[in-house]
């Protein structure tokens, strides 16, 4: 990054004055803002970027700017060690701070947090899960004239009512308590260590706990009584996308994001087994599934039912050809 001041001479005012910009490069952009201080263009000095010593207060103006470079520069190096990119408005925010924008409830805080998960590339179904959380929590912040209480403002003692209401509001189960508070105390990690806010708790006040419970898994015979009993035409569709899934072991969102391009055929005559190759949409790995019987026929079915036109609701979208 490269900050200097310049004059805009081309934006003298009708006392002769002429407002000094900074100017900032990084990244291939260019930030350039009023810095509030003005000066007769004799009164600047080009060559050091800063006012001479007979503009009254120029000492205490050549700090501001200096200042100000500064506060640009830090911000520019913590985005980069947070892994956040650079922006021309994160760094705006920071030449001004009398005209930052007024502090964020919590509940509007957690939501720009969203949208910064949203800009990293975080996937649909986990941003989904963060936007639950939030919405527990406005839900819980609109109760008792909480509404605008910041970051700042969330102590213990709120903590504590907002698990309760959760438990007893909500109804939720321990786990589902844990999913909303793993959440909320991601999102005030990321305020307290990206965006240097202060906690009114401590984290490790946020107590996040789960509760092992017995799982219960389908046998094949299962699979098999689940394939043959007899739904109406409306179900089928759903049925055979669950058998997809434990056929192939792959999550919803997966088979959800299917298409053509993912299944190919082995063998050198395009004659041999079938697998499916994709990313997975959670973990962002690359996979190759081999198709079983089971599964290809679920897929063979579709595929023609597609050529008579009549492949029913969203499984349109499954792969029906190599």
């Amino acid at each position: 990054m490269t900050v200097k001041f310049v004059l805009r001479e081309d934006k003298t005012d009708k006392n002769g004055l002429v407002p000094v910009f900074i100017d900032a490069i990084f990244e291939g952009l260019r930030l350039r803002c009023f810095t509030r201080e003005k000066c007769q263009p004799k009164e600047w000095n080009a060559d050091k970027q800063r006012f001479r010593k007979g503009k009254a207060g120029a000492e205490e103006a050549n700090n501001v700017l200096e200042a100000m470079a500064e506060r640009v520069q830090k911000r520019y190096r913590d985005l980069r060690t947070a892994g956040t990119p650079p922006t021309l408005a994160l760094l705006r925010e920071v030449i001004n701070p009398a005209a930052v924008k007024p502090e964020l409830s919590m509940a509007e805080a957690m939501t720009a947090f969203i949208e910064v998960l949203r800009g990293r590339g975080y996937a649909f179904h986990t941003l989904r899960h963060y936007g639950t959380a939030r919405n527990h929590l406005a839900a819980f912040l609109a109760t008792g004239r909480r509404r605008k209480i910041s970051v700042a403002d969330y102590d213990g003692a709120v903590h504590d009512d907002f698990v309760k209401y959760l438990r007893t509001t909500c109804g939720l189960g321990p786990n589902g308590i844990y999913t909303v508070l793993k959440d909320v105390k991601t999102f005030l990690r990321h305020t307290q260590d990206e965006r240097k806010q202060t906690l009114g708790l401590e984290l490790k006040r946020v107590e996040v706990r789960y509760a092992d419970q017995a799982k219960t898994y389908l046998t094949g015979a299962d699979l098999a009584d689940l394939s043959a009993v007899q739904l109406p035409q409306t179900l089928e569709p759903a049925r055979d996308v669950f058998l997809f899934c434990c056929y192939t072991g792959l999550r919803y969102s997966d088979v959800a994001a299917l298409h053509g391009g993912n299944l190919h055929a082995l063998g050198a005559n395009g004659d041999g087994d079938r697998v499916l190759r994709l990313v997975q949409t959670k973990t962002r790995a690359t996979v190759s599934i081999y198709l079983s019987r089971l599964a290809a026929e679920i897929l063979d079915r579709y595929a023609a039912a597609e050529r008579t036109g009549k492949v029913p609701g969203y499984c349109r979208y499954w792969p029906t050809s190599p």
